[in-house]
Formats: structure tokens, sequence, C-alpha cells
């Protein structure tokens, strides 16, 4: 499994990918929606944070990884 901690890295990979692959955030619910039959996996829990909270604009950015309980917390 494949675990990019950076922007760049997660570019650098899927550049060199040709063929399916299976995405997984937080290894939950692995088993619902399409299967996806491929060699490769890609974890995107290393790609968490959030880079952008403006409460008043009611606007919120966060990276691909982070789990929906610290949007959650950030938003209480």
């Amino acid at each position: 499994m494949i675990a990019p901690t950076t922007e760049a890295e997660l570019s650098e990979f899927l550049s060199d990918v040709s063929e399916p692959i299976r995405i997984v955030g937080g290894g939950t619910r692995l088993g619902l929606g399409n299967s996806v039959h491929a060699k490769k996996s890609l974890a995107t829990s290393g790609l968490s944070g959030i880079t952008l909270l403006e409460p008043a604009a009611l606007t919120l950015v966060v990276q691909s990884g982070t789990p929906l309980k610290d949007v959650q917390k950030a938003l209480n």
C-alpha cells in the first residue's frame, strides 16, 4: 500500500499508475459499493488536516485523508 504524506508524493505515484488502484480512506466500509480489482492501493491517511477554516464565510477546506471526526471537532 502506498501512503503519501505530501501532494508531490501523491502526484508522483499517480503519474506512474496505468491501471486501477484502490483508494483507502479510514479503511472502513471497504466491502461497500463497486469492488475494485486492483494490485495497488493508495492510503489517504497521510494527507490529513484542515487547510482553511473561515466560519464567517462558511468555508472549510480539508485534505483528502482528514477524518470526519476532525472536521466535526473543528466545526463545533
